[in-house]
């Protein structure tokens, strides 16, 4: 019997502008490129989409063109939501069928407030790496999308279902893959006017101020990369 090798769906993952002005010098969407840089490791073709570099229009043509299925968008509590709604509602009326899935600070901390968008079929709670691989596994497989950790969702009755949390993963197991994006226009001047890029080695906070949502997001946990990880990151910048 032939073998039938079936090829992983692409997956677009966009962070929407934070306000409506255009700001001259931003930072690298760390949020999308930690996520693309995993989901792509494990085989699933991704595009990366900065919103403040590129035009929703273009944003919206590539994935009407390419017919993308998968569309993930991070967003923060504040003007990003309108954004975020904004793009999910485009793509939705392109194709009602395309699986749109949210994920970042506001969805987690506030998933209900997402779901009731009829725009938007899932959210991806907390750290995203695991979590939107085995989301992506089981929906383009037909799987009971209540075996994912992680996930909240609405069921046939208009529930919220709030899928238990998923476990902290190793952040050594996540490498970034500057082939996704391009590094070179994030650069910015700091300080004494020298270029600067920002990066990111660690996820979490020990404190607990009421104001910040990483109390909830990462339950006062910090992590980093190891010495050796995160000396192979900084090297991949460099080239």
């Amino acid at each position: 019997m032939d073998t039938i090798i079936t090829e992983k769906p692409e997956v677009v993952l966009i962070f929407p502008k934070t306000i409506e002005i255009d700001f001259i010098s931003v930072d690298i969407p760390y949020s999308i490129f930690f996520l693309g840089s995993y989901v792509n490791a494990c085989g699933y073709p991704v595009k990366l989409f900065d919103q403040r570099k590129t035009s929703m229009n273009s944003i919206l043509d590539y994935i009407r063109e390419n017919n993308v299925g998968y569309v993930g968008i991070s967003t923060m509590t504040g003007p990003q939501l309108l954004f975020s709604e904004e793009f999910s509602r485009e793509i939705k009326m392109t194709n009602p069928e395309t699986v749109v899935f949210w994920g970042g600070v506001h969805p987690t901390i506030a998933p209900e407030t997402v779901l009731e968008l009829d725009v938007v079929d899932y959210v991806l709670r907390g750290e995203g790496e695991e979590t939107c691989v085995n989301f992506l596994d089981c929906v383009t497989a037909g799987g009971d999308i209540s075996d994912v950790n992680g996930v909240s969702w609405k069921d046939d009755d208009g529930r919220f279902v709030h899928n238990p949390d998923r476990a902290f993963m190793n952040v050594d197991d996540v490498s970034l893959d500057w082939d996704l994006i391009d590094g070179e226009q994030y650069i910015i001047p700091r300080g004494e006017g020298l270029p600067s890029l920002a990066f990111i080695t660690s996820r979490g906070c020990p404190f607990r101020c009421q104001f910040c949502w990483d109390v909830i997001v990462h339950d006062r946990t910090f992590r980093y990369w190891s010495y050796d990880r995160g000396a192979r990151e900084a090297q991949e910048i460099r080239h």
